[in-house]
């Protein structure tokens, strides 16, 4: 089973951006990731012409049971 977490923020013009992280460990705490996302806003890091991060949002994990066809 494929497991992602997706972590969202909110932007500087009221918009919501997320990112996806694949194999996530499985005992994250939202106090964990929202820490994580607290950084990521800090330090700008993916701020760019289209979006400023101002603040995390959510935290959901996606996850997906692929089979292969035989």
């Amino acid at each position: 089973m494929e497991k992602i977490l997706n972590i969202y923020f909110t932007t500087e013009d009221k918009k919501t951006y997320h990112i996806a992280l694949s194999h996530p460990k499985d005992d994250l705490s939202k106090a964990t990731v929202e820490a994580v996302a607290q950084k990521i806003v800090d330090t700008r890091v993916l701020n760019n012409d289209k979006h400023t991060l101002t603040a995390f949002k959510k935290a959901t994990y996606t996850t997906r049971e692929v089979s292969e066809l035989q």
